[in-house]
C-alpha cells in the first residue's frame, strides 16, 4: 500500500510540500490533514484546527481535499492493509472529516442510493 501522503496528494510523484502549493492549501491545514490520517487517534486534537483551517480553503481547495479524503477511503477498502483496525480507522475519519467538511460523504451517499434503487425493483 502507499504511504498516506502519496494517497492524499493522488500522485505517487509528489509530496505533502508539492500538493499543497500545487493545489495553494495551508500548510498548518495540510499537515493536521496528513497527521490525523497516518495516526486517527490524533483526529480529536486537531478537529477544531482542521475545520477553522478548512474554512479558509478556496473553493478548488476544498475540491482537491474531498478527493484526497475519498482516496484515503477507497485505498483503505481495497489494499489489504497490514494492520486492518489501523485501516478502519482512517476510513472512519476520512469519512467524518468529509461529512464535518462537506456536510455529507460522496460514496455513502451514492452506495445508499444504489441500494434504494434495488429495494425498489
Amino acid at each position: 500500500m502507499f504511504s498516506a501522503e502519496k494517497i492524499l496528494t493522488g500522485n505517487k510523484k509528489w509530496n505533502l510540500e508539492k500538493w499543497k502549493e500545487t493545489f495553494k492549501i495551508n500548510e498548518t491545514f495540510a499537515n493536521n490533514l496528513l497527521r490525523v490520517i497516518e495516526d486517527p487517534v490524533e483526529c480529536i486534537f486537531f478537529l477544531d484546527d482542521l475545520i477553522n483551517g478548512f474554512k479558509k480553503l478556496s473553493a478548488s481547495a476544498k475540491k482537491e481535499v474531498r478527493m484526497s479524503l475519498i482516496r484515503i477511503q477507497i485505498a483503505c477498502s481495497i489494499n489489504t492493509p497490514s494492520n486492518p483496525a489501523k485501516a478502519t480507522k482512517q476510513i472512519f475519519v476520512s469519512e467524518v472529516l468529509e461529512k464535518l467538511f462537506f456536510g455529507s460523504n460522496l460514496l455513502s451517499s451514492e452506495e445508499e442510493k444504489l441500494i434504494e434503487s434495488k429495494k425498489i425493483d
